[in-house]
């Protein structure tokens, strides 16, 4: 069954929750934004809840004072120690409280049983098969929004008319965070959920060279791609801020590209919302003053 009440959504102004929220609202499904802050987008469409998952007094009054019940959760894993360890004792809380349905937002290249998030996918799986529960993951590939949000994307496109990677001839089928979000939508609102692993990819495979011939195309001015080494590009990420250990694992995550980790596309977006995802192309068309 859909649920219909209140979706509580972790993260709540997040990458993908952003997008997620609108999509709610437009449906008439009450939202609340669950954030360290408690602070809203827009207090007249959604209800802020001050959330930390580091803070475990704070996870009960999530569900405290709404009129609608929580019947539905997005959940973001934290980003500290044992993430799905405290995921965990959260899930077991909101099902206390009435929750029936879990959407995790996990990643193409993490599988079930995987680390971070990969445990809390075997978890709602167990749940799913011994208590009935209602549970999604959505592992997207790789996020256009990257070459937005993320400094060194746009600095070296901006200042150095490059794309720079370790990626080599390795293929991406790069995802906009509107498509997850519809994806993620979905799996909240359906009334059943007939994927529960839901792979979210892309319209097409791009390479890094891909990449440069597009934004060469939307900007007007030659952009090229540099391939770098593992090490070159772990100490591009430090430059930028990246603490030295996550930046040898981004740098890692490029050679699997290279060799393959993320060469596959499927019709999950199109499946699941009934339109095509959006392309690379029209992503950096519709955000190109960012590199002007």
């Amino acid at each position: 069954m859909a649920p219909h009440g209140t979706v509580l959504l972790t993260g709540g102004t997040g990458k993908v929750a952003r997008f997620i929220a609108p999509l709610l609202h437009e449906a008439s499904i009450p939202v609340r934004i669950a954030t360290r802050s408690g602070s809203t987008p827009d207090p007249t469409k959604y209800q802020g809840v001050t959330f930390d998952w580091s803070d475990s007094s704070t996870w009960e009054p999530a569900f405290a004072n709404i009129p609608s019940p929580v019947s539905a959760v997005w959940i973001v894993i934290p980003d500290m120690s044992s993430p799905a360890h405290v995921a965990r004792e959260f899930v077991d809380l909101a099902r206390k409280k009435g929750v029936n349905r879990f959407v995790l937002l996990s990643a193409s290249a993490i599988e079930i049983g995987g680390f971070g998030p990969g445990h809390l996918h075997q978890y709602l799986k167990e749940l799913g098969e011994k208590e009935n529960l209602e549970w999604a993951v959505i592992r997207p590939t790789w996020f256009q929004e990257n070459f937005v949000e993320h400094e060194n994307h746009v600095r070296s496109i901006k200042e150095d008319n490059k794309i720079y990677s370790a990626t080599g001839p390795g293929r991406v089928p790069w995802v906009s965070c509107r498509d997850i979000a519809a994806v993620a939508f979905h799996a909240l609102t359906a009334n059943e959920l007939l994927d529960r692993d839901l792979l979210v990819l892309g319209d097409k495979l791009y390479t890094s060279t891909d990449l440069a011939s597009i934004f060469t195309q939307v900007l007007g001015r030659e952009i090229v791609y540099q391939e770098l080494s593992t090490d070159e590009l772990a100490k591009r990420h430090e430059s930028f801020g990246q603490p030295k250990e996550f930046a040898k694992f981004l740098g890692i995550l490029d050679t699997g590209i290279k060799n393959g980790a993320e060469d596959r596309v499927n019709d999950v977006i199109f499946r699941v919302t009934g339109r095509k995802p959006i392309s690379f192309f029209d992503f950096v068309e519709e955000n190109k003053d960012t590199w002007m």
